[in-house]
């Protein structure tokens, strides 16, 4: 699927979980779409491009981002309670998460999907967050690799039913036959996972430690800008990848984060 040219922030369009298309325009969301890029809004896509070499051959990788973004930072000496901002919300929240993207502290924006999941639990959901952050290759893979397979395999297996009746609805809306009744995953699927990056994840540690509320989400990254693996996650995989297939699977409030 290819969105039209921009200027820098547009109305756009997603596929919605049932293929229909619905507008991304919303009170407080908009969203940047690369030129010309094909952007993935199904799960077999999202699998098939999201390039994990390149991201590779950038320099980053899945469990660099604290590295890429700790050297040279500030420490503020009093941790925030991410806990609490996460409570607040708000435009404060936006910008934590939207810091977390840009340092590739993606733990911190798994927790806000999570609880995002929790409200409405659909096997869309379930299958974004498990190819997103939890799977082998994820390119937003969790600092907590020893909660994820394939050195624990409890969530992969309750993955499965949902990641095929995710698929097989999808190749039914290709091929336009009969699409199968979706299943409805439990809403706790991730909670186990998710306690272990509240207290366990560096990401989750270097985040509370060393962002500044205060600053804009640029501002806190040392010398106020991006270095090169970063760059290449945000504009090469969150931005053209991993952002569209998290909305057009239902977590449409990440559109505006990045």
């Amino acid at each position: 699927m290819i969105y039209p040219r921009h200027p820098r922030y547009q109305r756009s369009k997603v596929l919605d979980g049932g293929g229909a298309i619905r507008s991304a325009f919303e009170s407080t969301s908009l969203n940047w779409v690369p030129d010309s890029e094909s952007v993935v809004t199904s799960s077999a896509e999202f699998r098939s491009e999201i390039g994990f070499g390149e991201v590779a051959s950038a320099g980053w990788s899945r469990h660099s981002g604290v590295a890429l973004d700790t050297a040279g930072a500030a420490d503020f000496g009093v941790p925030i309670d991410l806990d609490a901002v996460f409570t607040r919300g708000g435009e404060e929240l936006i910008a934590l998460l939207d810091y977390s993207v840009r340092a590739v502290h993606c733990d911190v924006l798994f927790e806000f999907l999570v609880r995002e999941y929790q409200q409405q639990p659909t096997g869309l959901k379930a299958v974004a967050l498990y190819d997103g952050f939890c799977a082998p290759p994820a390119p937003a893979r969790l600092s907590v690799p020893d909660v994820l397979p394939p050195q624990a395999t409890q969530l992969e297996g309750a993955l499965r039913p949902f990641q095929a009746n995710v698929r097989q609805a999808e190749a039914a809306r290709s091929n336009g036959t009969l699409v199968p009744p979706p299943l409805l995953p439990p809403g706790y699927l991730f909670d186990s996972v998710a306690a272990q990056v509240r207290q366990r994840s560096v990401a989750w540690e270097a985040v509370s430690r060393l962002y500044n509320p205060a600053l804009s989400p640029i501002k806190n990254l040392p010398e106020g800008r991006m270095n090169a693996g970063q760059r290449h996650f945000v504009e090469k995989v969150w931005e053209p990848k991993l952002r569209p297939y998290l909305v057009s699977a239902g977590f449409r409030r990440v559109m505006s984060i990045g």
